[in-house]
């Protein structure tokens, strides 16, 4: 069985849960939770999973009345609900370490590895592979002595399902790394999750071009899309202009598309932090552990978002206020999905809250 308590928005996600649910039932418009409960209770559901948790469109007050013998939270909310009416938590021992089980007013259910089941790999197949755009230039600074010329990973980067039209036009040029790699992991048998590390080859492709003053002329001059060689590429900026499905996460993206830094107003040249949750969540005690990193970091900034807009003045004043120049943090207005996650390769740490 599956409870909609939302209204159908028209998007294939909602068409896809309906359609493939044994039971689907839409309970947005039943707005009394005393009568979505006896509904519950009377389709004889014996666990009963809350997705929502403390977020948009919740309705705990079903959960309260408890319509199932079994009530857990999982996925969307994963802090504790404070709430007697709900008996587990699935969640895993890095989100919630069991040394912090007496927070919890439910019981720990651990999952291994990791409780959040993610769909990105099928969302957005034209980000799995990746390619750097740079021009003649710095590409052979960076082959000349790729030791100490890194190439820029995150800078200026070219994303689509199907990359070989490009590839085929312009000069490529492969470079081999080496990094190391940490890995958390948990098992349903162990207390504390496992932390290990390896050495894994990173392979970085480079599409070589004489200039890339098009792209930066198209990025400069809001266009939607310019030709590279002979091939249309688009502005990361215009997806949700091109292709709302697209856009939404619904359809991944048909065109070749190209992201940068300079669509940002992010510095090429540095080390960039992010946070990309609401701005409620930022504590002065967050702030001021952000502030110490980025001060401990010369050349560096952090990214955040306009989320919400009158957010970005109280936080500009609060981190002047622990000596941090405004300079030094960059504000986005919030994106839809797709452009959200793409936009994330142009990070080089992400901090939490």
């Amino acid at each position: 069985f599956c409870y909609a308590l939302s209204a159908d928005d028209g998007t294939t996600f909602r068409t896809k849960v309906s359609s493939e649910s044994e039971n689907f039932v839409d309970l947005s418009s039943v707005a009394c939770n005393g009568k979505a409960a006896d509904r519950i209770h009377a389709d004889g559901i014996h666990i009963l999973i809350n997705m929502n948790g403390y977020t948009k469109g919740a309705r705990n007050e079903i959960f309260a009345l408890r319509p199932a013998p079994i009530q857990a939270m999982w996925l969307g909310y994963p802090g504790t609900s404070g709430a007697p009416f709900m008996d587990y938590i699935i969640t895993d021992a890095v989100t919630s370490p069991i040394e912090l089980a007496d927070q919890y007013s439910e019981k720990l259910a651990y999952m291994p590895n990791t409780f959040f089941v993610g769909d990105h790999r099928q969302m957005f197949p034209h980000l799995i592979e990746r390619v750097i755009l740079l021009d003649a230039k710095k590409s052979a600074q960076v082959l000349a002595s790729p030791e100490t010329a890194d190439p820029p990973d995150n800078v200026s980067i070219v994303n689509a399902t199907d990359l070989s039209p490009i590839i085929e036009k312009v000069e490529i040029k492969t470079i081999r790394e080496v990094a190391v790699m940490t890995t958390i992991a948990t098992s349903l048998t162990a207390i504390h999750p496992v932390i290990s590390t390896e050495k894994v080859e990173v392979v970085k492709t480079i599409v070589e071009l004489p200039t890339t003053q098009p792209v930066q002329a198209m990025i400069t001059n809001g266009h939607v899309q310019t030709s590279v060689n002979g091939i249309v590429v688009q502005n990361g900026l215009a997806t949700t202009q091109m292709n709302n499905k697209a856009a939404t996460g619904e359809e991944a993206p048909k065109a070749i598309v190209v992201t940068t830094r300079q669509q940002y107003g992010l510095p090429e040249d540095a080390i960039v932090f992010c946070n990309f949750n609401q701005l409620y969540k930022i504590d002065p005690q967050t702030l001021t552990t952000w502030v110490n990193i980025l001060k401990r970091v010369p050349n560096s900034v952090l990214w955040l978002l306009r989320f919400p807009t009158v957010g970005e003045t109280n936080i500009v004043a609060s981190a002047a206020s622990y000596g941090l120049p405004a300079g030094r943090l960059v504000f986005s207005n919030v994106a839809a999905k797709e452009e959200h996650v793409r936009r994330g390769q142009l990070v080089d740490v992400c901090l939490d809250t």
